[in-house]
């Protein structure tokens, strides 16, 4: 019995040196951005721009208004951090919003700047509301432009709508930034003036010069999802949003609906769709057009599972699939060749893996942090952490064969923050 007991011992410590030896080690963990002025529902918005993340921020004033009427906060300007792949800071400044912004004290939504190569778009959706003379409601949306400097304000044409939301995303390409809008319908009450039911993507180029070009943006279609859904998609309504990045190779990747396109510098389709299994999935695209695809799905008994999925150039999604990790969320991935990293939250902490590009895992998982919030709240009859989401922003970037950088904005009151984690895998 006695050498029973040994031998299951030293083969479950074995097991467990095997599973968690992790192949990386973190080098460097620091907050590399602390604005504490940022807060009430602010944040740190991180961009991708090939090898570059653009971090950004607004900038508020408070402003007494003239009539004695209550304070308000003013958009004045944009904090703006350049950081390379590594993560260090390269840049900083701060954009001035244009006089048509400023003034705004409300029905401003997802104001945001764009960094080119020695100029900022400032952009900003206004909504306004107007009552017709039969005591109708009519609501309108519109995509506002301004380059620093300027007061000109550009309304793209085709860029405004009644009765809807209007979701944007843009991407820098150094000379000019291309942009890409979600218009779907909103939901109507009686004696409001609807809209179109029809989702529309429009896409937009905007120069310097104050030229703007409208996008073919007549393939981007949603497709039927694929039924049956292949085993590990996730039964979660798409996020209705757009989301546009620029990859290492200068490639635009799009992402709406629960679908993913690579895009050239002309926003015309590579490859895609691609079917995203889960909501908040990460997908990296390969220099061929394959992509691998990190998501987490419901596993047993309530846990949730970490999977990698490998999209074969002009598949319509992932055909084969490896289990990672247990994970609540992708905080973020990426691929540099046939080696993807990836950041994920499990019961409140930060873990980094990496695998290849079909899924394959490399040793075990590595510990990045731990929120000292979440361990304080760790159950006082089980022991265990509660599993917690964040919505903060975050990316993984891959800075060179083996390493990789993750940064994550804080929430709360570290909204103003943006901490880094230097990670180094052994090849």
């Amino acid at each position: 019995m006695f050498a029973l007991t040994l031998t299951i011992a030293a083969a479950a410590a074995l097991a467990c040196e095997e599973a968690y030896e992790p192949p990386c080690g973190q080098t460097d963990h620091e907050v590399v951005i602390s604005e504490p002025a940022v807060g009430g529902g602010d944040s740190i918005e991180l961009q991708r721009s090939r090898d570059r993340v653009i971090a950004t921020w607004p900038v508020r004033e408070l402003k007494v208004s003239p009539d004695a009427g209550p304070p308000s906060l003013s958009l004045t300007a944009f904090g703006v951090a350049v950081l390379d792949a590594a993560g260090d800071v390269v840049q900083r400044r701060t954009v001035t919003a244009p006089s048509a912004l400023r003034s705004r004290l409300g029905s401003v939504e997802q104001p945001g700047v764009s960094i080119e190569d020695g100029a900022a778009l400032v952009h900003w959706t206004e909504r306004s509301i107007a009552t017709d003379p039969d005591g109708r409601i009519r609501t309108t949306a519109t995509l506002n432009v301004a380059y620093e400097g300027s007061d000109a304000v550009l309304s793209p044409p085709g860029a405004a709508c009644e009765m809807c939301t209007i979701h944007v995303s843009f991407a820098s390409l150094g000379d000019e930034t291309i942009a890409f809008l979600r218009m779907g319908a909103e939901s109507v009450s009686f004696g409001t003036l609807g809209g179109s039911a029809t989702t529309r993507f429009p896409g937009f180029r905007f120069r310097r010069d104050g030229t703007v070009a409208i996008l073919d943006t007549s393939w981007l279609v949603l497709p039927r999802p694929i039924l049956p859904p292949p085993p590990g998609f996730e039964s979660e309504a798409p996020t209705a949003g757009v989301s546009l990045s620029v990859d290492h190779e200068g490639r635009l990747a799009l992402r709406t609906d629960g679908y993913a396109w690579l895009l050239n510098r002309e926003g015309l389709p590579l490859h895609g769709p691609v079917a995203l299994p889960a909501a908040k999935a990460s997908i990296a695209w390969g220099p061929s057009g394959d992509a691998s695809i990190a998501w987490t799905a419901a596993g047993e008994l309530g846990s949730r599972d970490l999977f990698i999925g490998l999209v074969p150039a002009g598949a319509r999604t992932f055909t084969a699939r490896e289990r990672v990790s247990t994970g609540d969320v992708v905080q973020g991935a990426d691929r540099r060749g046939e080696e993807v990293g990836l950041a994920f939250e499990s019961l409140g902490r930060t873990f980094f893996a990496i695998a290849d590009s079909t899924g394959k895992k490399r040793g075990g998982d590595l510990l990045l942090e731990q929120r000292p919030a979440v361990a304080q709240r760790a159950s006082a009859t089980t022991g265990e952490l509660p599993a917690v989401q964040t919505e903060s922003a975050s990316i993984v970037i891959a800075s060179g064969a083996g390493r990789f950088t993750f940064l994550r904005g804080g929430a709360g009151i570290s909204a103003g923050t943006l901490s880094r984690s230097k990670v180094s895998c052994a090849r």
